[in-house]
């Protein structure tokens, strides 16, 4: 049996096919396909990949010989899991799990460890001892995925807004910052307003790496927006309450705050994350790696237990 390996984000897809031993047969990837983004977008995120990887390989086996392991942002969602399954029936069987233990596999080789990954939004991931998962952040944006590309192109967002209404912004945006940001989301107010009232987390991501240079070439406001990103992935790194363990840091935009990190909690024992998520997935249909045992957020296994106590 073939295995199809998937990680799907709110960015885009990336997939590989191995044969039942193990080898990598290829590799493809494809667009956003979080089940936030419903599962049809899910479904035909994955079929374009499955369609790309085809086209490369002589020997393409059928679904019918292919089983998915996929690790999907949004997998908790109540009924998107079920129905994208019954949308992908043609395949041999389908697992489906989050992207964040799907990653966490991957950064530690299937081994006890905590993961964050900060790209359009924000995953972190704990595996202890005892082989049980705890899962934090991930709740999604706008309310949640702090720190994250989304987030913080969001942030970027009003404070851009405000200073060209001429209200007072601390610390301010350059102009040449304010320039540039017009300049890739329209020149005008209707423009600015379609914009924004029309995008998804990806767009807001995007500005994330305007954010970055920005803050390079010395932008004030974006140099404390970033620190203020690392501030929140800082505080998830402690509610992970990993003792003498790495806390590996995925994601692209993880890359780019690693330093900022290291300032912010010193005393974490910050580690760029050395695999990925579709090589925790393998790991994972091989049995090497333990399964998804989730345990409750700790706000909620408190709530518990002062329940219990009253």
């Amino acid at each position: 049996m073939f295995r199809f390996c998937l990680d799907l984000g709110g960015t885009g897809t990336r997939g590989a096919l191995f044969s039942a031993e193990g080898k990598l047969v290829g590799r493809a990837e494809g667009e956003a396909g979080a089940l936030s983004l419903g599962a049809e977008a899910a479904e035909r995120a994955i079929r374009e990949v499955w369609a790309r990887l085809g086209v490369h390989l002589p020997d393409h086996p059928p679904a019918a010989n292919v089983a998915i392991w996929a690790g999907i942002a949004g997998s908790g969602l109540p009924g998107r899991a079920k129905d994208l399954r019954n949308r992908l029936s043609d395949f041999a069987d389908v697992t489906i799990i989050g992207d964040g233990y799907a990653s966490l596999l991957g950064a530690t080789s299937g081994k006890p460890g905590a993961l964050i990954a900060v790209g359009t939004g924000v995953g972190a991931v704990r595996l202890d001892l005892q082989k049980k998962v705890t899962a934090l952040s991930g709740w999604g944006f706008p309310a949640g995925d702090l720190g994250s590309g989304a987030w913080i192109g969001l942030e970027f967002f009003r404070a851009a807004l405000k200073s060209l209404d001429g209200s007072p912004v601390f610390p301010g945006i350059s102009p040449q910052t304010l320039n540039r940001f017009v300049g890739m989301c329209g020149p005008t107010d209707n423009d600015l307003m379609q914009w924004h009232t029309g995008a998804r987390p990806k767009q807001f991501a995007g500005l994330a790496p305007m954010v970055l240079d920005a803050a390079a070439d010395g932008d004030a406001f974006c140099d404390d927006l970033l620190n203020r990103a690392a501030r929140e992935i800082a505080d998830v790194a402690i509610a992970l309450r990993v003792k003498d363990l790495p806390v590996h840091i995925g994601g692209g935009l993880g890359k780019s705050l690693m330093h900022r990190l290291a300032a912010t909690e010193p005393d974490i024992d910050w580690q760029p994350a050395s695999g990925d998520a579709v090589q925790g997935l393998l790991l994972l249909a091989q049995g090497k790696a333990p399964p998804e045992i989730f345990q409750k957020r700790p706000g909620f296994l408190a709530l518990n237990t002062r329940e219990a106590n009253q």
